[in-house]
């Protein structure tokens, strides 16, 4: 009885790992991201690390209780 759960828990992690990446299926090998998602895509991740990088240098600074 131990083995038929421990397949079952098997079968339902394989199925959410399907469900999870039906996205990279639908996408074509080789097919060009669309120059709108590169600009917003990096334009977020740059403001995300600048912000983590510079925000405690501002947070702790004797300027940052100006903001």
């Amino acid at each position: 009885m131990f083995q038929f759960f421990q397949l079952f828990g098997y079968h339902i992690d394989l199925f959410l790992a399907k469900q999870g990446n039906a996205f990279y299926g639908y996408k074509k090998i080789g097919v060009p991201t669309p120059k709108f998602d590169k600009c917003i895509f990096g334009v977020l991740v740059s403001s995300i690390i600048i912000s983590l990088i510079a925000g405690p240098f501002i947070m702790f600074s004797d300027y940052g209780g100006l903001i």
